[in-house]
């Protein structure tokens, strides 16, 4: 066996010593670089941040002391307190108490902040409890909201401005629309074999377009109302809102010799009975109108269970609807261009969408030019027993 060499084992331990140290400055670099990029981004984000320890500001990025109008050098120190507004800072104090005990690990909220110059703005914070400097402290995220509140706010009350006028126009126009549609109709009961045909059909025009006018009335206030109440939940027989409409068209269907099929599997749902009535009243009431001139003229109503939601549809076998209208057709006050004579509102349909989604479902209608319409909906209730 050959001697081994002196000095060979120390040099390759300085050699190991020398790597390890090459990779240690590689790593220390690698943080330096990592925390300057984390410094860079912060510094330049968009939004707010600062850190909250004791009370005050320790830390704070430019955009943070821009929100507060605050010079950058002058916000560290300054008390967190005094950036919050007055009528929102016990609140915020006791926030800030859970996360600094551990009941909260984060906030995410929507507060009013106060600037320098005194002005109050909207913010919308996440906080969450940190350890700094070895001690706990509050890292915020805000950024100002304000302008979209003021969105909000002005878009909610011309809404309400929109529904008083809707509900006080609609109650204005009822009397005198009951007036006309009461009088022509006596005039075309008493007297229709003594007036002159000419007369006769300006009588009964205005009885049409008294019933009109009164069907866009009553579709007004229930759009007006349709997504403004609160479900009212109970057991609902759905086999007995379809029957119950069925016979409201019973004149209808028997003048377009119209076939309407109702299965008997129809469930009982927990749900709003008026708003469901509402739906299946003005998707059938459209299959009416749109059902003429064909062979064989049908209705079909049909339900299932689908991934936990109830789904209904109604179809037709009637002139369809063209690709390019399927989704317009939910807009208020739309009617098809090849429909304008229809006795339509143009807001059934809009009704059934805002009822709809109120609801927590979706309604879609699968549909061919001249080969009839299937409209469907669904709503998160499931079915208790069935009829």
């Amino acid at each position: 066996m050959a001697d081994k060499i002196p000095g060979k084992d120390t040099e390759a331990r300085i050699s190991q010593r020398a790597e390890a140290a090459c990779r240690i400055d590689r790593l220390e670099d690698d943080i330096i670089n990592r925390e300057l990029d984390y410094c860079r981004m912060v510094e330049n984000a968009l939004t707010g941040i600062c850190v909250d320890q004791d009370g005050r500001i320790l830390y704070a990025n430019e955009q943070f002391a821009v929100l507060f109008e605050v010079p950058h050098d002058e916000i560290i120190g300054m008390h967190s307190v005094d950036l919050i507004h007055p009528e929102d800072r016990a609140r915020a104090d006791e926030a800030r108490r859970k996360m600094l005990q551990g009941e909260k690990t984060f906030l995410h909220e929507e507060i009013r902040g106060l600037t320098r110059n005194g002005r109050a703005i909207w913010l919308r914070r996440r906080s969450s409890a940190i350890i700094f400097r070895e001690r706990p402290a509050i890292l915020d995220n805000v950024v100002d909201i304000t302008e979209q509140r003021r969105s909000a706010e002005e878009a909610a009350a011309s809404h309400r401005e929109l529904k008083d006028f809707i509900q006080a126009a609609t109650h204005d126009l009822k009397a005198p629309l009951v007036a006309i549609q009461g009088l022509s109709q006596r005039l075309l009961e008493k007297f229709a074999g003594d007036l002159d045909p000419k007369v006769l059909g300006y009588v009964e025009r205005i009885k049409s377009g008294a019933d009109h006018i009164a069907d866009i009335v009553s579709d007004l206030h229930t759009f007006s109302q349709a997504g403004e109440w609160v479900l009212n939940e109970e057991d609902v027989s759905v086999s007995e809102i379809v029957h119950g409409i069925r016979s409201t068209f019973h004149q209808d269907l028997k003048h377009k010799g119209i076939v309407m099929d109702i299965p008997e599997n129809l469930p009982v749902l927990r749900t709003d009975r008026k708003w469901l009535h509402e739906v299946f009243q003005n998707l059938i009431e459209n299959a009416v109108h749109y059902l003429d001139g064909g062979p064989h003229p049908s209705i079909r109503v049909g339900w299932e269970e689908e991934d936990g939601f109830s789904r209904f549809f109604v179809s037709d076998n009637g002139r369809g609807i063209a690709p390019e209208d399927q989704e317009r057709i939910f807009e208020k006050f739309t009617r098809l261009s090849d429909t304008a004579e229809s006795e339509g509102t143009g807001l059934g349909l809009a009704i059934v969408k805002r009822v709809v989604e109120k609801m927590g479902g979706r309604v879609w209608v699968e549909s061919e030019k001249g080969q009839g319409a299937t409209f469907y909906f669904t709503i998160p209730c499931t079915p208790e027993k069935h009829r």
